[in-house]
């Protein structure tokens, strides 16, 4: 239904009983608005918010003319005036956002930038790259409440593509427990 609200002058397409607005195209349905407000693309019972759905790969695509700026997806909540976020840049870069700030990105050479917005070294294999003040850590952890004697705490791997394009390993580096650990125990 269509109509116009002469007290405010403005112009509604909708329906004003507790039912579905639905738009058609090819005699076939295309969106849907439920009558709770949920908005479905290529769905028929949108489910949250905004439901998009189709038969095949689904994509959602931002696109800008401007070829200067960023293409963005900004998340936050009404107690908060920070927001977080997923961009992605003229420059071919992902950067992932919170409180404001960028705190990762992947850059155009495929790199994991941890902390840092350009790469600390260039090197073609140095792909994940962690900077902060008080140093870059990459912390371990196993999830357990009863880690003993010899338990595997965890490990770096290195493999090696042989070939037959198989991937085999080529060097480690392992820790485990020294002994039976309790409540607060530390290494030394």
């Amino acid at each position: 239904r269509i109509f116009a609200d002469n007290s405010t002058s403005d112009f509604r397409i909708g329906n004003p009983t507790n039912n579905d607005l639905m738009l058609y195209t090819n005699n076939l349905e295309r969106v849907r608005i439920d009558n709770s407000g949920n908005f479905g693309i290529g769905s028929n019972n949108p489910s949250q918010l905004l439901t998009i759905s189709s038969g095949a790969d689904t994509q959602f695509l931002l696109t800008t003319t401007n070829n200067t700026a960023h293409n963005r997806i900004n998340f936050t909540n009404s107690g908060s005036s920070a927001s977080g976020g997923l961009w992605y840049s003229a420059d071919n870069k992902m950067e992932f956002r919170t409180v404001d700030t960028e705190a990762m990105r992947i850059d155009n050479s495929q790199r994991l930038l941890i902390g840092t917005t350009s790469s600390i070294n260039n090197d073609s294999g140095n792909i994940l790259q962690v900077v902060h003040t008080a140093g870059g850590y990459i912390s371990f952890a196993r999830n357990d409440t009863t880690v003993g004697n010899d338990d595997s705490l965890g490990g770096l791997r290195w493999y090696g593509n042989d070939s037959d394009g198989a991937y085999q390993p080529c060097a480690y580096i392992f820790a485990h427990a020294d002994g039976t650990h309790q409540t607060d125990d530390k290494a030394t």
